[in-house]
C-alpha cells in the first residue's frame, strides 16, 4: 500500500495549525516541527490507511525530514499566514509564529484529532528527545540513509514506540 500524491493544501493547513498550536512552546523549532508533521502523517496512516498530507519524509541524521518543508514555509509566509524569524538561541535558530487563525477546511475531524494527539503526546519534547524517538521508530530504522521512508513500515512499529507516539 503506497500513499497517494502529495496534497500541498493539506500539508500547508497542517503546518499552519501546528505552528498556531505550538508557537508559545519554548522547545518549538525546526526539528520538533518536522517530527510533529512526521508523526501526524504516519500515525494517521496507521489508523486510517491514509496519511493526512501524503508528504514524503526523507531519512537524514536528524530523523525523518519532510521533503516540501521549505516550500510550505515560503507559501505560508507569502500568504501572510505565518512569520519565520531568526532566533538568537542557537539551539532553536528559527521562531515560527502564526499571524492569523489557521484555516482547516481541507482537514477532516479525524485528521485534526490525530494532529492534536501528536501535539499532546510529543509537543512538549525537546528537539533531541523527539529526534531520538523518531530514530527508534521502525519506518525510520528500516529505511536507507537519504531515501524516502515508506508509510507501510508504520505497521511494524514496536509496542514501546507505539505507546510513546500514538
Amino acid at each position: 500500500m503506497t500513499p497517494e500524491t502529495l496534497n500541498l493544501q493539506k500539508l500547508e493547513e497542517m503546518a499552519h495549525y501546528i505552528v498556531d498550536q505550538c508557537q508559545s512552546k519554548d522547545n518549538f523549532g525546526k526539528v520538533v516541527f518536522w517530527k510533529l508533521l512526521y508523526f501526524s502523517d504516519f500515525n494517521h496512516y496507521k489508523r486510517k490507511f491514509s496519511a493526512i498530507s501524503n508528504e514524503q519524509y526523507r531519512k537524514i541524521d536528524l530523523g525523518p525530514a519532510p521533503c516540501h518543508f521549505d516550500k510550505i514555509l515560503e507559501n505560508l509566509q507569502a500568504k501572510g499566514k505565518i512569520e519565520v524569524t531568526p532566533n538568537k538561541n542557537e539551539k532553536e535558530p528559527w521562531i515560527f509564529r502564526s499571524l492569523e487563525k489557521p484555516q482547516t477546511e481541507h482537514l477532516n475531524k479525524d485528521e485534526l484529532a490525530t494532529i492534536d494527539n501528536v501535539i499532546h503526546k510529543l509537543g512538549h519534547l525537546r528537539a533531541g528527545e523527539i529526534s531520538d524517538l523518531s530514530h527508534e521508530d521502525n519506518p525510520y530504522k528500516a529505511s536507507e540513509d537519504g531515501k524516502i521512508i515508506s508509510y507501510g513500515l508504520v505497521f511494524y512499529r514496536n509496542n514501546d514506540i507505539q505507546a510513546k507516539v500514538e
